[in-house]
């Protein structure tokens, strides 16, 4: 209107779009009709008839009847006063959050001393100050501002009105008198600081405290640090806590025989890894121990907020456990470390190649896989050996540590074939032999290796 006026008045210096200083004369009120139709333009809404104002502005107050009108056909539920009133809603209410999820572990949410759910801090961005209806847990607004901002923009557009109304002589009974235009100006310009001050968009960090115990069932002691045993789908599970979780929420997850030369969870415990174990013994990593191992695979990631992606740690049998569980979820796995794994359980308990075998555990293995006979037995292609593919194709990094003299899993049969087929296929695998030794004793002296190794491939 400005612009239009300031080119107006180059012809006729007493052309004014309001005859009385206020009120918009017709050709004012159709520049904030074509401001608004603008608008609704860059909105993607389109005028009906394309109308312009001459250069001499309309001629008669019949103008004033003219609407802009959208085309036709167009859902009904997109309207000019509809769109106007959902923005005008969404904008002036300030109700859009910007949230980035902040690098720090997550928490449990309980409910009567059970752990329901799980939080993340996340830092906000939102205009608390516009009437954005932000409420923690308990109700409370977190927006205490609408207010005193409404009575700053009134106060602004009153300085402003009552000036201008006294600087042209507008009378009206009950009109206060003004300040000087200038005096009104430097007023609304301290009053616009304000305001603007008050809707920048503040930054909020959701505080959350941690349960003091994040995990149901027995506590007890282990080497120096909390273990906690609970239930999950029946089965028993341990998680031993490190004193400081690391970012991230690392975690090493054992196959069988957990506490059994400990030194590598000690010193992953004292670098923020839990240690975890699921009791299912004699099962043998049959397609039922997978299942149990997803149901705590879940519980731990979503109840707890543990990484997505653990460390294996299959010690002799414990093998079938951990790539059984790997080759089904292949994208829920940083790494493996095999501790004279068991790879094929035809070598182990089968004792079909060099080994010693075990004729209960092969009878448990018919019953656990449920094999009509052993012939059904011996012909199964999904045993660790002939299963790497899976993992190859997702880059799980596997190591070894093996004694070379070991006549229950005898190395050729179970480790050798696994580095043989998965660098054929493109995976990386570590090999630490031990000349001379046999199934015992397990790990190494110094395990320093090992922990570097699952340090190394669950970094976040």
């Amino acid at each position: 209107m400005n612009a239009h006026l300031a080119a107006r008045r180059k012809q006729d210096p007493k052309f004014v779009l309001a005859n009385d200083g206020v009120h918009a004369n017709p050709t004012g009120h159709w520049l904030m009709t074509q401001a608004i139709c603008d608008y609704l333009r860059q909105q993607g809404i389109r005028t009906g008839q394309g109308v312009s104002l001459d250069d001499q502005g309309p001629k008669d107050s019949h103008l004033l009847e003219w609407k802009c009108v959208l085309d036709a056909p167009m859902d009904p539920a997109w309207n000019a006063d509809s769109l106007a009133l959902e923005r005008s809603h969404y904008l002036l209410n300030g109700n859009w959050i910007h949230a980035t999820p902040l690098k720090a572990p997550r928490f449990d949410v309980t409910e009567g001393g059970q752990v329901v759910g799980t939080l993340t801090a996340y830092e906000l961005q939102a205009p608390d100050s516009l009437g954005a209806d932000l409420r923690n847990l308990n109700g409370l607004s977190i927006n205490q501002r609408t207010g005193e901002l409404l009575k700053l923009v009134q106060r602004r557009q009153r300085v402003l009105t009552d000036a201008w109304l006294n600087e042209v002589g507008h009378l009206r009974p009950g009109m206060a008198k003004g300040l000087p235009v200038a005096e009104a100006a430097d007023e609304a310009e301290r009053l616009y600081i304000q305001i603007v001050n008050l809707v920048q968009p503040t930054k909020l960090t959701l505080k959350l405290v941690p349960n003091a115990e994040p995990f149901p069932g027995k506590k007890s002691d282990w080497h120096g640090f909390d273990r906690y045993e609970f239930l999950v789908a029946g089965n028993t599970a341990s998680v031993v806590v490190p004193k400081k979780s690391a970012p991230g929420n690392p975690w090493v997850w054992h196959g069988e025989f957990f506490g059994h030369k400990p030194a590598p969870d000690i010193a992953l415990l004292g670098h923020g890894f839990h240690i975890v174990y699921l009791s299912v013994p004699n099962m043998l990593g049959s397609p039922e121990a997978v299942s149990h191992w997803n149901s705590l695979y879940r519980e731990l990631t979503r109840r707890y907020g543990f990484a997505s992606k653990p460390a294996l740690v299959g010690l002799s049998r414990g093998g079938l456990y951990c790539y059984n569980w790997a080759a089904a979820n292949p994208d829920k796995v940083a790494c493996i470390y095999g501790d004279a794994p068991v790879c094929d359980f035809k070598s182990w308990p089968g004792g079909k190649g060099k080994g010693k075998g075990s004729a209960g555990d092969w009878k448990l293995i018919l019953e656990r896989f449920h094999f009509a006979d052993e012939a059904e037995a011996l012909a199964w292609k999904l045993n660790p050996i002939d299963n790497l593919a899976p993992l190859a194709a997702a880059k799980v990094p596997l190591l070894h540590v093996f004694g070379d003299a070991d006549d229950v899993v005898p190395w050729d049969e179970n480790t050798g074939l696994i580095a043989e087929r998965y660098e054929k296929l493109g995976g990386k695998i570590e090999l630490i032999r031990k000349p001379g030794v046999g199934h015992h004793p397990h790990g190494l002296e110094d395990s320093t290796p090992i922990v570097e190794f699952i340090r190394k491939h669950t970094a976040p």
